[in-house]
């Protein structure tokens, strides 16, 4: 009987931690998404423009002052940046101060477009 019980926790503890490290990487990965969009009679301007997405990142720092994140968008050197919402979050506790450090280190370099989500 008691082998029966160690057997069970020890699934259940491997899916507790399985679940944990899903969770964990999910919360803390860049995912990178790129979309070639092909349009006819587009101004040769917007040949090979680059426009870099940022949504819902609920104040989520990556590295330290979003250096991680930072080095990322520099990599990929968009033409314009645009945040569509939901970059703090609607908690008290959130002064801004994570998405105010984010926009200074990119402004200068970038355009950067900004539409309110439901937490700002």
């Amino acid at each position: 009987m008691t082998k029966r019980i160690g057997k069970k926790f020890l699934v259940f503890l491997l899916v507790v931690l399985s679940i944990s490290l899903f969770l964990y990487t999910q919360l803390n990965w860049i995912s990178i998404s790129k979309e070639n969009i092909f349009i006819n009679n587009l101004p040769q301007t917007f040949h090979n423009f680059k426009i870099l997405h940022l949504s819902d990142l609920h104040s989520k720092s990556f590295g330290n002052n979003n250096n991680k994140l930072i080095k990322k968008i520099n990599k990929l050197q968009p033409n314009i940046i645009v945040m569509t919402g939901d970059m703090r979050t609607n908690s008290p506790e959130d002064d801004g101060k994570v998405l105010i450090t984010l926009v200074r280190e990119l402004k200068g370099k970038y355009p950067i477009y900004y539409v309110t989500g439901e937490h700002e």
